[in-house]
Protein backbone atom coordinates (compact mmCIF):
# COMPACT_ATOMS: atom_id res chain seq x y z
CA UNK A 1 0.00 0.00 0.00
CA UNK A 2 1.04 3.55 -0.92
CA UNK A 3 1.75 5.81 2.14
CA UNK A 4 2.63 9.86 2.75
CA UNK A 5 5.85 10.25 5.00
CA UNK A 6 5.25 13.31 7.66
CA UNK A 7 7.55 15.25 9.09
CA UNK A 8 5.11 17.96 11.84
CA UNK A 9 2.12 17.08 9.23
CA UNK A 10 4.31 18.25 6.38
CA UNK A 11 4.65 15.12 3.70
CA UNK A 12 8.15 14.73 2.86
CA UNK A 13 7.80 11.93 0.62
CA UNK A 14 5.55 8.71 -0.46
CA UNK A 15 6.53 5.27 -0.16
CA UNK A 16 5.29 1.86 -0.66
CA UNK A 17 5.39 -0.37 2.17
CA UNK A 18 5.36 -3.98 2.43
CA UNK A 19 3.40 -6.35 4.76
CA UNK A 20 6.09 -7.07 7.03
CA UNK A 21 6.60 -6.12 10.97
CA UNK A 22 8.01 -3.84 10.36
CA UNK A 23 7.21 -2.72 6.98
CA UNK A 24 9.57 -1.05 4.66
CA UNK A 25 9.89 0.49 1.55
CA UNK A 26 11.98 2.73 0.02
CA UNK A 27 11.20 6.92 -0.07
CA UNK A 28 10.20 8.77 -3.09
CA UNK A 29 11.10 12.64 -1.78
CA UNK A 30 8.78 15.20 -1.68
CA UNK A 31 10.95 18.74 -2.23
CA UNK A 32 10.48 19.18 1.87
CA UNK A 33 12.30 16.44 2.61
CA UNK A 34 15.45 18.26 2.31
CA UNK A 35 14.52 20.22 5.33
CA UNK A 36 14.54 17.07 7.60
CA UNK A 37 17.74 14.91 5.28
CA UNK A 38 20.41 16.84 6.59
CA UNK A 39 20.68 14.71 10.31
CA UNK A 40 19.37 11.58 9.19
CA UNK A 41 22.08 12.08 6.49
CA UNK A 42 25.14 12.87 8.54
CA UNK A 43 23.61 9.67 10.83
CA UNK A 44 23.48 7.52 7.69
CA UNK A 45 27.06 8.59 6.53
CA UNK A 46 28.32 8.13 10.61
CA UNK A 47 27.32 4.53 10.23
CA UNK A 48 28.75 3.72 6.83
CA UNK A 49 32.36 5.62 8.23
CA UNK A 50 31.47 3.16 11.27
CA UNK A 51 32.10 0.13 8.44
CA UNK A 52 35.16 1.65 6.84
CA UNK A 53 37.38 -0.56 7.90
CA UNK A 54 35.86 -3.77 6.59
CA UNK A 55 37.43 -2.70 3.19
CA UNK A 56 40.41 -3.05 4.64
CA UNK A 57 40.04 -6.78 5.47
CA UNK A 58 38.36 -7.32 1.86
CA UNK A 59 35.08 -6.68 2.14
CA UNK A 60 33.65 -3.94 -0.56
CA UNK A 61 30.66 -1.28 -0.82
CA UNK A 62 30.82 1.62 -2.39
CA UNK A 63 32.09 4.41 0.12
CA UNK A 64 31.86 7.94 -1.25
CA UNK A 65 35.70 9.94 0.19
CA UNK A 66 33.96 12.60 -0.01
CA UNK A 67 31.35 11.47 2.85
CA UNK A 68 34.36 10.67 5.57
CA UNK A 69 34.45 13.00 7.86
CA UNK A 70 36.83 12.07 11.55
CA UNK A 71 34.61 12.74 14.11
CA UNK A 72 35.01 12.95 18.34
CA UNK A 73 32.48 10.07 19.76
CA UNK A 74 30.69 13.08 21.63
CA UNK A 75 29.91 14.99 17.88
CA UNK A 76 28.50 11.28 17.00
CA UNK A 77 26.16 11.28 19.65
CA UNK A 78 25.12 14.43 19.15
CA UNK A 79 24.21 13.38 15.04
CA UNK A 80 22.82 10.47 16.03
CA UNK A 81 20.47 12.81 18.61
CA UNK A 82 19.53 15.51 16.05
CA UNK A 83 18.58 12.08 13.56
CA UNK A 84 16.07 10.91 16.60
CA UNK A 85 14.53 14.20 17.43
CA UNK A 86 13.91 13.99 13.26
CA UNK A 87 12.03 10.80 13.69
CA UNK A 88 10.43 11.73 16.70
CA UNK A 89 7.75 14.07 14.56
CA UNK A 90 7.42 11.48 11.34
CA UNK A 91 3.75 10.76 10.99
CA UNK A 92 2.23 8.05 8.66
CA UNK A 93 -0.75 9.08 6.08
CA UNK A 94 -2.54 7.41 3.78
CA UNK A 95 -2.98 8.71 0.14
CA UNK A 96 -6.21 10.40 1.21
CA UNK A 97 -4.51 12.06 4.33
CA UNK A 98 -6.28 9.98 7.24
CA UNK A 99 -3.35 9.16 9.93
CA UNK A 100 -2.08 5.82 10.45
CA UNK A 101 -1.01 5.19 14.14
CA UNK A 102 2.51 3.74 13.94
CA UNK A 103 4.63 2.74 16.86
CA UNK A 104 8.49 4.33 15.41
CA UNK A 105 9.49 4.99 12.16
CA UNK A 106 12.88 4.53 11.11
CA UNK A 107 14.41 6.16 8.15
CA UNK A 108 18.02 5.28 6.96
CA UNK A 109 19.67 8.11 4.38
CA UNK A 110 23.30 8.45 3.72
CA UNK A 111 24.91 10.54 1.15
CA UNK A 112 27.34 7.46 0.70
CA UNK A 113 24.46 5.31 -0.47
CA UNK A 114 23.44 6.03 -4.00
CA UNK A 115 19.81 4.99 -3.28
CA UNK A 116 16.95 6.42 -2.13
CA UNK A 117 16.11 6.76 1.75
CA UNK A 118 14.98 3.35 3.38
CA UNK A 119 12.17 3.41 5.92
CA UNK A 120 11.22 1.10 8.16
CA UNK A 121 7.31 1.28 10.15
CA UNK A 122 6.54 -0.83 13.24
CA UNK A 123 2.64 -0.82 13.62
CA UNK A 124 2.94 -3.25 16.47
CA UNK A 125 2.50 -1.26 20.25
CA UNK A 126 0.53 1.56 18.12
CA UNK A 127 -3.07 2.44 19.79
CA UNK A 128 -5.90 1.88 17.49
CA UNK A 129 -7.43 4.36 15.19
CA UNK A 130 -11.01 3.78 16.87
CA UNK A 131 -11.86 2.86 20.40
CA UNK A 132 -12.11 -0.85 21.34
CA UNK A 133 -15.38 -2.52 21.89
CA UNK A 134 -15.92 -4.59 25.18
CA UNK A 135 -18.81 -6.44 25.49
CA UNK A 136 -19.89 -7.03 29.10
CA UNK A 137 -19.66 -11.12 30.17
CA UNK A 138 -23.16 -12.34 32.11
CA UNK A 139 -22.15 -14.54 35.52
CA UNK A 140 -22.32 -17.85 34.54
CA UNK A 141 -25.91 -19.30 36.25
CA UNK A 142 -27.39 -15.27 35.55
CA UNK A 143 -28.26 -12.61 37.00
CA UNK A 144 -29.45 -13.82 40.39
CA UNK A 145 -26.52 -16.35 40.70
CA UNK A 146 -25.01 -16.59 44.64
CA UNK A 147 -21.66 -17.51 44.84
CA UNK A 148 -20.64 -21.47 44.45
CA UNK A 149 -21.07 -23.16 47.43
CA UNK A 150 -18.16 -24.54 49.46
Amino acid sequence: MTFILLHAGVPIGRLHLDEGEPAAGSLAPLPAYESVAGPLRREGDLLWRRRAPSVASGRSFALDARSVVATPASSDERVCREADIVREHLELATEDGQQVPVAWIDVADAAAQAEPPFVLVYFRDAPAGVPARVARRRPIGGANAGPPAA
